[in-house]
């Protein structure tokens, strides 16, 4: 970290990198417990479902706020780079370049929710499905 600048110029988020280990260790943990879970779900254990959705959602919101922090970050680079320079900086294509794979995960983690929601895996996992609502 002592050769990483502390003022770029523009919005650059630096504490991800100050709490690097600690992030890179809930990130092991998380995924250990995932596939923990994704293989007790294969063996068509009741508890995974609820779990994995869980899993689903708490992706949905780190993309989130992923999308948000990189949307800042690109903008303000745009705004200090084309201040810098004669060459207009394409901040809306640095955004779309981050958005796009960002709307992906989105929609492969909604429809995770929905499979998981089905009628389909509640049956298999022996849950019931008492509500009309969940029978999509």
């Amino acid at each position: 970290m002592d050769n990483f600048p502390a003022q770029p110029g523009f919005y650059f988020p630096t504490w991800p990198f100050e709490h690097i280990r600690m992030l890179a260790t809930g990130q092991i943990i998380l995924a250990l417990c995932a596939v923990w879970t994704g293989i007790a779900f294969l063996k068509l254990r009741p508890w995974s479902r609820p779990v994995l959705e869980i899993f689903a959602w708490l992706t949905l919101a780190a993309v989130f706020i992923f999308s948000a922090v990189w949307v800042r970050t690109a903008l303000s680079m745009s705004t200090a780079m084309g201040s810098q320079t004669q060459v207009a900086f394409p901040g809306g294509l640095f955004v779309a370049m981050g958005m796009i794979p960002m709307l992906i995960f989105v929609a492969l983690n909604v429809l995770v929710i929905r499979t998981l929601r089905g009628r389909v895996v509640r049956t298999a996992l022996g849950n019931t499905v008492t509500d009309q609502a969940d029978s999509r």
